[in-house]
């Protein structure tokens, strides 16, 4: 729920086509075979007193910045009303689901706690990209699916800040996957050629599948019974990076 002030609530439209025309809507009935009009669990003295009564054979406007005064009481009858119409109009912005709610309640005050929150963690992920080395960098752009290959040291940083800013959780998330190590060895061993990533994401050494997916790959990496194929391999690819 949405509030621009104190009572004033804010209906907007999550959608385009909703923002011209008004949508109508009509009470639904509830699983206990009652109208859910906001008014339905009231005496008939309290409906009595109402100064808006909710009609289950009425449809009502819902328009896009429709504004609802909680202080005037038949505003907030109807707000009480449409509460119940979460089919169409979502708690909260966050809380819209494409293609079924067609409004939400607008919340400034929620919207902007989780801007300021969503800045702190892409100022977090910025801050721990730009503590990496060259290599640490490549190493990490590269887990995360970049083609460090054809990448320029700067181009890797640039890569990796777009991905903090559109999703930073995901930079805060990988750095501390406690397999972290691991998936930068196994992508490292693929663009060197050394195994190959193969027929919709399986690792190959030569003809021996080593993993179906990444996550067996790299307990085949884990495991201790091929630590000494695993240090072959990481020399042959320190060898490479010599010659190179």
């Amino acid at each position: 729920m949405n509030k621009t002030s104190e009572n004033i609530i804010r209906i907007v439209a999550s959608k385009a086509e909703y923002r011209v025309a008004p949508f109508f809507v009509t009470p639904s009935m509830g699983k206990n075979k009652k109208y859910k009009t906001g008014q339905e669990n009231l005496t008939e003295t309290e409906l009595k007193k109402q100064t808006l009564k909710i009609d289950p054979e009425e449809s009502y406007p819902v328009k896009h910045n429709m504004v609802l005064d909680l202080s005037i009481e038949q505003d907030k009858i109807m707000y009480n009303f449409l509460v119940t119409k979460d089919d169409i109009i979502a708690a909260s912005k966050k809380d819209v689901v494409p293609g079924v709610h067609h409004f939400y309640f607008e919340d400034k005050e929620v919207e902007a706690k989780m801007d300021v929150a969503k800045a702190d963690l892409e100022y977090e992920a910025e801050t721990l990209i730009r503590k990496m080395s060259s290599v640490e960098a490549e190493d990490f752009a590269r887990m995360l699916g970049e083609p460090v290959k054809s990448m320029r040291p700067v181009q890797v940083q640039a890569a990796l800040k777009k991905k903090a800013r559109l999703n930073p959780q995901l930079i805060i998330d990988a750095l501390q996957d406690k397999d972290k190590d691991y998936k930068i060895m196994l992508n490292r061993l693929v663009d060197a050629d050394v195994i190959a990533k193969k027929d919709g994401g399986k690792y190959y050494n030569g003809a021996e599948l080593i993993g179906i997916n990444e996550f067996y790959a790299v307990q085949f990496l884990k495991d201790k019974k091929n630590v000494d194929l695993v240090n072959q391999w990481m020399q042959l690819i320190a060898s490479q990076e010599v010659a190179e």
